[in-house]
């Protein structure tokens, strides 16, 4: 939803501003140090390209990093203004784009039920019912938060809201885009066992 590099790179008026004017992240090895605003023209683009998707028969759709970060543009700081945030709190920088960003997403929840297909937006701290199932992200690799230990309370909690969960298994064990490796046979065993004792199908 808001990495979109070889797009961000050419159209930088889309990117959040940061409270020094940058328009770019100080970590250029963090994925997102370009972020899109929810208050921007790139919100139509997004939305063409799911229309595009939606024109196809598909069962379902996954919406990938919806990320939210303080945006200190002008346009935002207008909206803040006329909303009654506090545009001198940081705190309600991150606020509002938390609420703009439920409005944007709202639109494509209440087109996915309109097509009654399968949808899941990748954010644990979004409502349950942005999501039609459970999907937990778990990467396991040395750097990563989201290990083994990370899976089976987060799967469980997913089992009382959701009663259909997906559980997709990857390699991801050498880094986070470790795509196209074999996975051992103790590693599958443990996913196997994992999805088994989940319910996951």
């Amino acid at each position: 939803v808001s990495l979109n590099h070889e797009f961000f790179a050419d159209n930088q008026d889309v990117l959040i501003v940061n409270k020094d004017g940058s328009r770019i992240g100080q970590d250029k090895k963090d994925n997102f140090f370009r972020v899109a605003c929810y208050n921007s023209s790139y919100t139509e683009r997004f939305q063409k390209e799911v229309e595009e998707i939606l024109s196809y028969d598909i069962d379902g759709i996954f919406l990938d990093c919806p990320v939210v970060r303080a945006c200190y543009c002008d346009k935002c700081v207008a909206d803040m203004q006329k909303r009654g945030y506090n545009v001198s709190c940081d705190d309600d920088y991150v606020e509002y784009q938390k609420t703009l960003r439920l409005e944007f997403l709202s639109t494509y929840k209440k087109i996915f039920d309109e097509k009654n297909i399968k949808y899941y937006i990748n954010d644990v701290a979004l409502p349950a019912e942005y999501k039609t199932h459970a999907e937990t992200e778990c990467l396991t690799t040395d750097a990563s938060l989201w290990g083994y230990g990370y899976y089976a309370p987060h799967a469980l909690l997913a089992c009382n809201l959701y009663e259909h969960r997906v559980f997709m298994s990857g390699r991801f064990q050498g880094s986070w885009g470790d795509f196209g490796g074999i996975k051992n046979l103790a590693s599958m065993q443990a996913d196997m066992y994992d999805a088994l004792m989940t319910g996951a199908s």
